[in-house]
């Protein structure tokens, strides 16, 4: 199973950047997303899968996304959501 993470980018260096996905900021390629000619800018929303940005999020779904996430593991720990 393939596990995509929606974050938020907090700082560009070139083609990477710092992403914040859960309050833990990681390194990340922006390569995908140029090379594709998507412009991103501190603040937007990314959808994260293997160290590299595949796509750019509306903030609505990228705050939905993690949400979602957030509620379906706090289920796996027998918590309720």
């Amino acid at each position: 199973m393939c596990l995509s993470l929606a974050g938020r980018i907090s700082h560009i260096d070139g083609e990477h950047a710092l992403v914040d996905v859960d309050g833990r900021d990681r390194r990340v390629s922006l390569a995908l997303l140029q090379l594709e000619g998507e412009r991103v800018v501190p603040g937007d929303w990314v959808l994260v899968h293997t160290g590299l940005a595949v796509s750019r999020l509306d903030p609505a779904e990228g705050a939905e996304l993690t949400r979602l996430r957030r509620d379906m593991g706090s289920t796996e720990r027998g918590e309720s959501p």
